[in-house]
């Protein structure tokens, strides 16, 4: 590992961290560092209290995992605002998954809109959002710099039916651009139509 991952790791870590104590104080109802002089006022008498959040806010290793490899995937991966917030969010919080194992891929054969693809398709084809992650991670860490594998690299997307935040039904887009050199992952609410062409898994 070079020492720049490890500057990228360390930096995701301490951001977890400040993210931490920070839930603590919201969940406290104190703001920025008053919970800290709050603590310090009794801190025997506050212990309890402070270590009973912090277990409830404590990342899990699982969560910390799928975190870092979505901000620091080496220099070629772009994730979108409604993914992390309906997708990557959630699937953390789940906990640990196994990638799903691909089967046969439904190819669009006209424009598609994701409701059109659910009822097509059926909640069958649904995966959660943590399946969701291990999937991506596991395909994506084994196709760098766009090489060839499971998924296309060839302009053409790949989509997948999720139930992410709320559980509501997403569509996941993973997609290599060829202009850009980078993996990119959206979430779209199944109004979005997808093209012919782009296949589902």
């Amino acid at each position: 590992m070079s020492k720049k991952r490890n500057k990228s790791a360390l930096a995701t870590e301490f951001s977890v961290v400040v993210s931490i104590v920070l839930s603590i104080g919201k969940a406290l109802g104190l703001r920025g560092a008053e919970w800290i002089t709050w603590f310090l006022s009794d801190p025997v008498a506050h212990a309890k209290l402070v270590a009973e959040k912090l277990l409830e806010l404590l990342p899990t290793s699982w969560a910390v995992e799928m975190e870092s490899f979505f901000s620091n995937c080496p220099g070629e991966f772009w994730r979108s605002p409604e993914f992390v917030d309906r997708i990557l969010k959630p699937g953390m919080a789940q906990g640990p998954a196994d990638p799903v194992k691909l089967g046969e891929p439904y190819k669009l054969t006209k424009d598609m809109t994701g409701s059109q693809l659910l009822e097509a398709l059926g909640e069958s084809r649904v995966i959660e959002a943590s399946q969701m992650l291990a999937t991506i991670k596991e395909i994506v860490a084994s196709q760098p710099g766009g090489k060839s594998g499971t998924f296309r690299t060839d302009g053409w997307g790949e989509l997948f039916l999720v139930r992410g935040k709320d559980g509501e039904v997403f569509v996941v887009f993973v997609y290599w651009s060829r202009d850009y050199r980078k993996w990119y992952v959206s979430a779209n609410d199944l109004g979005y139509r997808w093209y012919a062409g782009n296949r589902v898994f």
